[in-house]
């Protein structure tokens, strides 16, 4: 009877023991998880493209299209950016229309990236895939004047006092619309402030596949500022 009950203690001792244990391994895990649930980084907010502020201020005032180097080709100023820890997504719009009437471009961006932080924190370099969406929906036209004089009417209208002819103004990129893929990477700087909004200012550099003169074939863009939420 004294080995039985002996038998019957270490027993219960053992399943004490082995339920202790797993308790604290639960407690570990539990704790393991909310530390990772803490360090998830959710992010929504917005860039401004120097570059496209650049472009909408060079096209401000245009009425009409008169010469190919006139009809500007729009690059975004206003960049939407969804983010969460290191990977980011940012899509972006523009056409051309700016002071004119009406356009006949219009561009859409869409990045996938990868930041990575050498440092820890501040200073990050990012990486990615990009996909231009590029439609031209016409060239504009314009009246030459092959007899006469331009007369400069004070509608600012040119008209001609002969005969004139309506040619077609081209420039080197094409009518119609295309997928373009591409690549780039930056370089840039960020802060939190109030424990939820992150500030940025980065330098970013891209390369496409393209083939057309005049077109987003490789640049520089100057984010100037960006601006996220963290949620």
């Amino acid at each position: 009877m004294l080995v039985l009950r002996r038998f019957t203690l270490h027993c219960c001792l053992f399943v004490i023991a082995s339920m202790a244990l797993l308790t604290v391994s639960a407690v570990a895990q539990d704790s393991s998880a909310e530390k990772k649930e803490r360090d998830v980084q959710r992010r929504i907010g917005i860039y401004l493209s120097g570059q496209g502020l650049a472009d909408g201020v060079d096209a401000i005032g245009i009425g009409s299209i008169d010469f190919p180097s006139e009809d500007i080709m729009p690059y975004p100023f206003f960049f939407i950016s969804t983010r969460y820890n290191k990977y980011q997504a940012t899509l972006a719009f523009g056409n051309d229309k700016y002071g004119r009437n009406e356009y006949n471009e219009s561009i859409m961006r869409f990045t996938a990236r990868y930041n990575y932080y050498p440092f820890k924190k501040i200073l990050y370099v990012s990486g990615g895939l990009d996909l231009w969406y590029f439609n031209k929906k016409f060239s504009f036209t314009r009246d030459v004047c092959i007899s006469g004089e331009y007369i400069d009417y004070i509608d600012l209208y040119l008209g001609c006092t002969g005969e004139s002819i309506t040619t077609e103004i081209r420039t080197d990129r094409p009518d119609g619309k295309s997928i373009i893929p591409g690549m780039s990477t930056s370089l840039g700087i960020e802060y939190t402030v109030f424990n939820s909004i992150v500030l940025s200012h980065e330098a970013e550099f891209y390369f496409s596949a393209c083939s057309y003169k005049e077109f987003v074939c490789s640049g520089s863009d100057l984010k100037m500022l960006g601006l996220h939420f963290k949620f």
